[in-house]
């Protein structure tokens, strides 16, 4: 099955088979660089004109901006979209074996994610203490340290399973002469590390607070890069980089990047969940599902339990590396 799109970019996706292939080996330079993920929210998104209504009550037209330029850019989503599964994850795996944080940790941190991802907006007023929690984790650690630990964890663990059809999207993207940028509400710091090994044009991610010593606070530096929050930054990066958004392509796997795709003018369902897929077969918008039907750990898990894996994932890897400390 070939997917197509009106307008410029890539016509033949994916270029090879729908499964997934993990990529060999990523060559290039890395950015050393870290920080961590903090939880982010479900949102709803507005509708786009010229497609389908679909019903919902909270919709809100954003802008769009057109450059007279003309030029055309790609953003990506990083969680399902670039790799199967959960960055999180992995990042809290890597930072178990290097002896950074504790299975207690990643455990009670997990629990928080799934509260709310279970129960969505009944818990929006502890999202800020949910983003908390996870910044404890960096709190008091220089930044140096984080992204040296950072670019072992990406090159180990992240780089390695991003899906060769989606790496070959970006390369042709590059190739038109297109600017490909990743959007992601993990660190900025992990963001560029993984953004630069694909040869993408930058990243956009969460940042965290510094002090003057180049130490974390334990504080953000600005809004968490997830839902309406992408969208903005795309319009902000439009206007510094003169972007047409009206030929420009979108991907990702989540109605919460609903704003996002409704931004631009190619957007693409890749691993869509349930509305999403409802939502980009009214509009006509192109899907495609990269995930093989066996349902690894982490592979292809859906949304609403994929903190819960998490939280079974940590906890199984850290009770095995105990084991292994102690026998």
């Amino acid at each position: 099955m070939t997917c197509s799109s009106s307008g410029p970019g890539p016509q033949n996706w994916p270029p090879a088979s729908h499964a997934p292939k993990p990529i060999a080996e990523i060559s290039g330079p890395f950015l050393p660089s870290f920080c961590f993920f903090i939880a982010a929210s479900p949102v709803s998104g507005p509708n786009r004109a010229g497609h389908p209504i679909i019903p919902r009550n909270d919709r809100a037209e954003p802008p769009r901006y057109t450059s007279p330029v003309g030029k055309r850019a790609a953003f990506f989503d990083c969680d399902k979209t670039l790799i199967p599964g959960s960055s999180l994850y992995l990042l809290a795996r890597g930072m178990y074996e290097r002896d950074f944080i504790r299975v207690r940790q990643i455990a009670g941190f997990a629990w928080g994610q799934l509260r709310y991802q279970l129960f969505g907006k009944e818990l929006m007023d502890k999202v800020g203490d949910i983003q908390e929690s996870a910044l404890q984790f960096v709190k008091g650690r220089h930044q140096d340290e984080l992204r040296s630990l950072g670019r072992e964890i990406a090159e180990e663990h992240i780089l390695p399973r991003v899906y060769e059809d989606i790496a070959r999207v970006i390369e042709q993207h590059t190739a038109e002469g297109t600017d490909t940028w990743l959007l992601t509400a993990a660190p900025q710091e992990l963001a560029d590390v993984i953004a630069q090994g694909l040869g993408m044009t930058g990243a956009l991610g969460t940042v965290s607070e510094l002090d003057d010593a180049g130490v974390y606070t334990g504080q953000l530096a600005g809004p968490l890069l997830h839902g309406p929050e992408k969208a903005k930054a795309v319009e902000r990066l439009a206007l510094e980089r003169d972007y047409d958004l009206s030929i420009s392509h979108a991907y990702s796997d989540s109605k919460n990047d609903l704003p996002l795709l409704e931004s631009v003018g190619q957007p693409h369902a890749v691993n869509p969940d349930p509305e999403l897929k409802r939502i980009a077969r009214a509009r006509g918008w192109p899907i495609q599902d990269l995930r093989t039907r066996r349902r690894a750990l982490l592979i292809g898990v859906p949304s609403t339990l994929g903190a819960l894996t998490i939280f079974g994932a940590g906890v199984a890897v850290g009770s095995y590396l105990t084991r292994r400390k102690e026998s």
